[in-house]
């Protein structure tokens, strides 16, 4: 009975049951393809910052509030697909950075690019820690998120990228800074500003 059951497995015409198997040691591995952008929804620098990182690598964005920061990032720990995160214009304080980092760390253990980008201080610590677990970091505090989103893809996206982040560094009063400066430079600032 033994032999039989090992030819019925071998055979074309294996039984559901070993089929089932068969599918089941396929399945196991999840192939990882989710790209999310988490980003601050309460202005339009973090508003920009989202709608040029989808432009540029597609996904999902999810938009949040300070309060509301965890509850959006917490699905995240155990969202087998996630392949890409990326975290925009959400400055980080005493309350948050210590799970902020925690979190970063578990999707970190499981391969999962991380990409923070923000221009509010941040501690050194708090650099250091997110150095430490190889998060990309694009922190500068002279330049808007739009602005630092834009200038580190700005291969990825298209021609109309760069009045998105001007708009976000006139409204986030960063538009004479040295980056958004150029920027601003290539539009009428009055356009800009309607």
């Amino acid at each position: 009975m033994r032999e039989n059951q090992h030819i019925d497995k071998m055979s074309p015409r294996s039984t559901s049951k070993s089929v089932s198997k068969k599918k089941i040691g396929k399945i196991t591995k999840t192939k990882k393809t989710k790209i999310i952008c988490i980003s601050h929804k309460e202005d339009a620098d973090g508003i920009s910052s989202a709608a040029l990182i989808k432009q540029a690598f597609g996904g999902d964005c999810v938009l949040v509030d300070y309060p509301g920061l965890e509850d959006a990032l917490e699905p995240l720990r155990n969202d087998e697909k996630l392949k890409k995160l990326f975290v925009c214009d959400l400055g980080l304080n005493k309350q948050n950075s210590d799970y902020f980092v925690d979190l970063l760390t578990d999707l970190r253990k499981k391969s999962i690019s991380v990409t923070y980008i923000d221009h509010h201080d941040l501690d050194s610590k708090i650099i250091n820690k997110l150095k430490k677990i190889k998060v990309k970091l694009i922190h500068d505090i002279t330049e808007c998120t739009a602005v630092l989103t834009y200038n580190t893809f700005k291969k990825k996206l298209t021609e109309h990228s760069p009045f998105i982040a001007t708009c976000a560094a006139i409204t986030d009063y960063m538009d004479d800074k040295p980056i958004a400066s150029k920027l601003l430079q290539m539009y009428d600032r009055q356009f800009a500003l309607i």
